[in-house]
C-alpha cells in the first residue's frame, strides 16, 4: 500500500516538473534565442613576433542569437588575447584561443595561433638615390572652412628642398637618399564576394586602437584628440603607421579605387604606400609582408598648415584591383630634435577612383537617444487589457534590457526581456521605461527610452 502511494506521488511529482518545463520554455521563447554555436573569421592564424591579429565572429547559430563572446589564451607566453579579440604574437611557439559566448557558456570555438620568429632585421630597401619631392598640393580653404579635395600630384624631380617661408626648416634631402622601387607584387587571389559586403565609402573610425597599427612605436608616437584626430609624431627615418580595413581579405569582400586622406603636418613631407591585401603582416595571405604594398616615393603628403585633403587612386600596380589599406610612413633622417608631425582629421575609403566632397562627409548617424524604441507601445489601454510590447534599436546589437514603470495603473510580465507583456491593472496614467545597453561596432552606450500610457476604465454597458 505505501509502495503504490509513493509511486503515484512520483507520478504527480514528475507531472508537476515536466508542466513547469514547458511553462518555462514558453516564457523563454520570447526572449532572444540562446547562442549554441560560434563561427569566427580565422579557425588558424599564424604570426610573427610582435605581430597582431584580430578576432571577429563571422556567425551564430541561431542566426539572431548575441554574437558577445570572451577570449582567453591557454598561453599568454605566447600569444595574447585582448577583450576586443586582438591577438599579440609574444614569443615563439603554438597556442590556443578560445572564444566563449556570454551568453551561453557551453557555446565555445578555438582559434590555433602559430609563432614564428620575427625578421632579425627590418626590410628596408638598400638606399641608392635621392627620393624627388612632389607639387604642393593646392590648399584653397582656410583653416575651419570644407577643404580642398587634392588629386595627389605625380612625383616631379626637384633638385633641392627649400625652407618654406614661415614654417620650420626641414632636413636636406641630400642626406635622405631613395629606396629603389619594389618589384611589381604578386597578384592578389581572389575570393568569392560573401553575404557581408563593404559599403560603398568606409570612414574610418580614428578613435578605435584596432583602426590603426603602428609598425614602429619607438619611431613613431600616436595621440588621440578629443576632437576624434589623431596627431602622429615621427622622429624616427622609417617608421611607419598603417591603417587599414575592420576585416581582413578573406572575409571581407571590398572594391575600393581611392582612399581619401585629410590633414595638417609641419616639419617635412611624408610618404605613403596602398595595400591591396591584409596591412598587418604575418597573416597566411599577408605572407611576408612585401606581397600587395605600393609605396610611392614620392613624398606627396607635403607639410601643410591648413586642413588639406589629397585622394590616393588605386594604380596599374596593385595586382588586386583595390585597396585595403594606407600607409604613411617617414623617409626622413629625423630625430627627436627636428620631428616630423601630422594631424590626421579623416581616413576615407571609397569605390570611385575621384570621389568628390559629399562622398567625402560622414554619414549623419541619429542621436543616441533616438536609437532606441519601444516596438508596438499603446498610448491607450482599457483595464484588464493586454499589450505586447518590444524593445528595439535602429543602430547595433542589443546586449542587455531593463523594463521600469512608474505609476501602478500598469504592470509588466518581465522586467529584463526583450519582449514583455504589457497589463492595465487600473484607471490612471503611469509611464513604461527600457533601458537598453546597446553594442555599436567596438563601442557599447546605455539608452533610455520611456512612453506615457493612460489607462480608461470604460463605463460598463447596460
Amino acid at each position: 500500500m505505501k509502495k503504490s502511494i509513493m509511486r503515484k506521488a512520483a507520478w504527480a511529482m514528475a507531472g508537476a516538473l515536466m508542466f513547469t518545463s514547458v511553462l518555462g520554455s514558453s516564457i523563454v521563447s520570447q526572449a532572444a534565442p540562446k547562442t549554441k554555436k560560434i563561427v569566427m573569421n580565422k579557425k588558424k592564424v599564424t604570426l610573427k613576433v610582435g605581430k597582431t591579429f584580430k578576432l571577429k565572429v563571422k556567425k551564430v547559430n541561431p542566426a539572431k542569437s548575441s554574437k558577445a563572446v570572451t577570449y582567453k589564451s591557454n598561453k599568454t607566453k605566447i600569444a595574447t588575447v585582448s577583450k576586443k579579440g586582438v591577438i599579440k604574437a609574444k614569443k615563439v611557439g603554438k597556442a590556443k584561443i578560445t572564444v566563449v559566448s556570454k551568453k551561453n557558456k557551453k557555446a565555445k570555438a578555438t582559434v590555433s595561433v602559430v609563432v614564428k620568429k620575427a625578421d632579425a632585421k627590418p626590410k628596408v630597401p638598400a638606399v641608392t638615390a635621392v627620393p624627388a619631392v612632389s607639387a604642393t598640393p593646392g590648399v584653397s580653404t582656410a583653416p575651419g572652412t570644407t577643404p580642398s579635395v587634392t588629386q595627389a600630384p605625380g612625383a616631379s624631380a626637384t633638385p633641392e628642398s627649400s625652407s618654406k617661408p614661415g614654417t620650420s626648416a626641414t632636413p636636406p634631402r641630400t642626406q635622405t637618399p631613395k629606396p629603389p622601387k619594389t618589384a611589381t607584387p604578386s597578384p592578389t587571389p581572389k575570393y568569392e564576394e560573401p553575404e557581408e559586403t563593404a559599403p560603398p565609402t568606409n570612414f574610418v573610425d580614428l578613435t578605435s586602437d584596432d583602426s590603426y597599427h603602428n609598425e614602429s612605436p619607438e619611431g613613431a608616437t600616436v595621440v588621440k584628440n578629443e576632437d576624434g584626430s589623431l596627431t602622429v609624431t615621427f622622429t624616427q627615418q622609417w617608421a611607419a603607421l598603417n591603417f587599414y580595413l575592420p576585416d581582413n581579405a578573406q572575409i571581407y569582400y571590398s572594391a575600393y579605387k581611392s582612399v581619401a586622406l585629410t590633414y595638417t603636418s609641419r616639419g617635412g613631407d611624408l610618404g605613403h604606400a596602398l595595400y591591396d591585401v591584409d596591412t598587418i603582416v604575418g597573416g597566411s595571405q599577408a605572407g611576408d609582408g612585401e606581397v600587395g604594398k605600393h609605396p610611392d616615393w614620392g613624398q606627396k603628403v607635403v607639410e601643410t598648415a591648413e586642413e588639406s585633403t589629397l585622394i590616393f587612386p588605386v594604380t596599374s600596380e596593385c595586382a588586386g584591383g583595390c585597396i585595403r589599406g594606407l600607409q604613411i610612413f617617414n623617409p626622413n633622417a629625423t630625430t627627436a630634435d627636428n620631428p616630423i608631425e601630422i594631424t590626421i582629421k579623416a581616413i576615407v575609403f571609397s569605390v570611385k577612383e575621384n570621389p568628390s566632397l559629399d562622398d567625402l562627409k560622414p554619414p549623419v548617424k541619429p542621436e543616441p537617444s533616438d536609437n532606441v524604441t519601444i516596438e508596438s507601445a499603446p498610448t491607450e489601454m482599457a483595464v484588464s487589457e493586454t499589450a505586447d510590447i518590444t524593445a528595439a534599436v535602429k543602430e547595433g546589437t542589443i546586449e542587455s534590457v531593463k523594463w521600469e514603470v512608474e505609476g501602478d495603473a500598469v504592470t509588466i510580465a518581465k522586467d529584463d526581456e526583450i519582449k514583455t507583456v504589457l497589463t492595465a491593472a487600473k484607471a490612471g496614467e503611469a509611464k513604461v521605461s527600457v533601458t537598453v545597453t546597446v553594442k555599436i561596432g567596438d563601442k557599447t552606450e546605455t539608452r533610455t527610452k520611456t512612453v506615457t500610457i493612460q489607462v480608461n476604465n470604460p463605463a460598463k454597458k447596460e
